[in-house]
């Protein structure tokens, strides 16, 4: 049976509503992440520079220090303005929610145009089918769909690249013509990425680069064009797009040309010193080897994005050849270079560029390559490109199509199957052809922003440690506490101290009850020999396949050392002998697990 274009669209229409659905639910399930502490300060600060007409100054310089001045605020100033009209604040849980839900509305954009931009390359019932592979393949992406419920830079500015990109697939597309709608599409593309950071003058390039190509090819055939004119728009759309995010960024605002420059100047290079975990070696994060990059993302990307690659670059002729196929029924032998195939170059290009540049230039990278996750969707069209030619390669034999289909279907189900057994931080995903999360325990880093904190206090509830109408006070130290603060504060208030202590300084502490640690910072050699978590304190972990990212500790030996200060000998005698028979029966218990 013969499956119709409407049909194919309609059903992907329905696939992506689905999606859709999915990571709104899951950005609802996300945890606070590290990176909040300043871009929750940033977006409150950033009403108050608006409501002072400028006089306050204040969101330019976080407390702590960090070049926050140097980002665009556009998705800070959207979730501030919402969390004020609803009555939140940054201490109350729903202010968090909302910053999520805008974070899931600015994902979800970015997956439907890249679907769409898959779609035209290949046009009618094929574009279609290429759209599908599209969703499904960003939709089970573990890493991407994790970024997305909860990443308020990476994922806002990918939404503006894509939508630059697309638009100016059309703009090419509509050559001779002249359409303003498109070109201020583009501008409103520049703006977006523009008013999260400055890599957002990418675009630009592209544009000027590929409308360029497009025009000089067009004035070669001979088509009427008047070349000026049509550059002189190029300019007016990027000057525009410019304009846009100075709305939203009140540093570059203030001094456009100047301040713009400086943004550019320390574009890529990390002021602040980190210490990355990669290959099982601490480097500092501005003397990562060259190759962190491309060993990132080989390892925490679906197997069937470099198979989709790989199908990509082995049916490249044909790609070419389809895309040369057009409505006059001109000889294909006789094409020019044709509209979607200077498209196809644009997604190549729009890949392969940034790489280059952060190589060539030695960008500060850590935290994995969620740096660079805006190139991903573009990743993501190129691999279902290479699939879709690799299907219909293959339905030509029912055996081979039949192999096929069912060890692709395995490829997209791992990656899904990831993604719903640890909903609340799917970022966390090494493919199995790697060795999972197991392997990569103590040679990278995991959960590097601390989503896993949500849960750890949710246990804390589960097991009535805490809860709203508690009267005693006890006090949590953490490696992760602003994320604890934030979820506490508004319930507990006084009665639970938080405190910032850092893993290895925690043998300097004596007064607290409970901690909660993930393994951020924390040296390989503890974790490989096991000494985090520490066996004597813990109390819960929260792993991911056998493998822990966090721990929550009890500190078993406090009150007894408050009785030795009193001097209360036969109490301390019966204290002590209480915990060692919980501590032998906490070792039995564990062993009889084992076994």
């Amino acid at each position: 049976m013969l499956i119709t274009t409407n049909v194919i669209q309609k059903i992907f229409w329905i696939l992506f509503t689905i999606a859709s659905f999915c990571i709104v639910l899951l950005s609802l399930n996300t945890g606070i992440n590290t990176d909040d502490f300043y871009q929750n300060y940033y977006a409150d600060h950033l009403l108050e520079f608006y409501s002072s007409l400028g006089k306050n100054k204040s969101c330019f310089t976080h407390p702590k220090g960090g070049p926050i001045k140097y980002y665009g605020g556009l998705f800070e100033i959207i979730t501030a303005i919402t969390n004020k009209l609803l009555g939140y604040n940054v201490n109350h849980f729903n202010y968090h929610h909302v910053r999520h839900l805008w974070n899931a509305v600015f994902g979800i954009t970015c997956i439907l145009y890249s679907c769409l931009l898959g779609q035209k390359i290949y046009r009618n019932t094929q574009g279609w089918v290429v759209a599908i592979l599209v969703l499904c393949s960003l939709s089970v992406a573990p890493r991407f769909i994790g970024h997305t419920t909860m990443n308020p830079k990476d994922i806002p500015f990918a939404t503006g690249y894509m939508i630059s990109i697309y638009y100016i697939y059309q703009y090419i597309t509509h050559i001779p013509k002249l359409k303003i709608s498109t070109l201020i599409k583009i501008a409103i593309g520049i703006g977006i990425s523009l008013g999260i950071r400055i890599g957002g003058l990418l675009c630009i390039g592209y544009l000027f680069l590929f409308g360029s190509i497009r025009l000089f090819l067009a004035k070669k055939q001979h088509e009427h064009i008047n070349l000026i004119k049509q550059l002189f728009y190029l300019f007016i759309s990027s000057i525009s797009g410019i304009a846009i995010s100075l709305l939203f960024w009140p540093y570059a605002l203030i001094n456009p040309l100047s301040h713009l420059y400086e943004a550019i100047v320390l574009f890529g290079k990390f002021s602040t010193q980190l210490h990355v975990l990669f290959q099982g070696k601490v480097y500092l994060n501005d003397a990562l080897p060259w190759q962190y990059l491309l060993i990132w993302i080989s390892i925490s990307s679906p197997v069937y994005l470099p198979i989709g690659i790989f199908c990509f670059i082995i049916f490249i002729r044909k790609i070419i050849f389809n895309l040369k196929k057009d409505e006059n029924k001109v000889k294909i032998k006789e094409q020019p270079i044709t509209p979607r195939t200077i498209g196809l170059i644009l997604i190549l290009f729009s890949i392969g560029f940034p790489i280059g540049i952060i190589l060539l230039k030695e960008s500060t990278l850590y935290d994995g390559w969620r740096h660079l996750l805006f190139i991903y969707p573009c990743l993501s069209i190129i691999t279902s490109i290479g699939l879709y030619e690799l299907f219909k390669w293959s339905s030509k034999n029912n055996l081979r199509h039949s192999v096929i289909i069912t060890l692709m279907s395995s490829c997209f189900i791992e990656p899904l199957d990831f993604i719903h057994k640890n909903y609340q931080y799917p970022y966390l995903y090494f493919n199995k052809y790697y060795g999972g999360i197991e392997k990569a325990y103590g040679n990278y880093e995991t959960d590097y922003w601390g989503i896993s904190t949500r849960e750890s206090i949710g246990w804390l509830k589960e097991e009535k440690i805490i809860y709203p109408k508690m009267k005693h006070k006890i006090k949590i130290v953490s490696n992760v506490s602003y994320q604890v603060d934030k979820y506490i504060e508004t319930q507990y208030n006084d009665r639970i101290e938080v405190c910032y202590v850092a893993y290895h300084d925690l043998r300097y502490h004596e007064d607290w009850d409970y901690g909660i640690f993930n393994t951020r910072f924390i040296d390989r050699e503890y974790l490989l020999k096991k000494y985090f978590p520490d066996k004597k304190k813990t109390t819960h972990t929260i792993e991911i396949d056998n493998t822990p990212i966090l721990a929550i500790f009890k500190n078993k030996l406090k009150r007894l050392k408050k009785i030795q200060k009193t001097k209360d000998w036969r109490e301390m005698k019966r204290r002590f002998l209480r915990f060692k028979a919980l501590e032998d029966l906490e070792n039995l218990r564990r062993k009889n697990k084992t076994k």
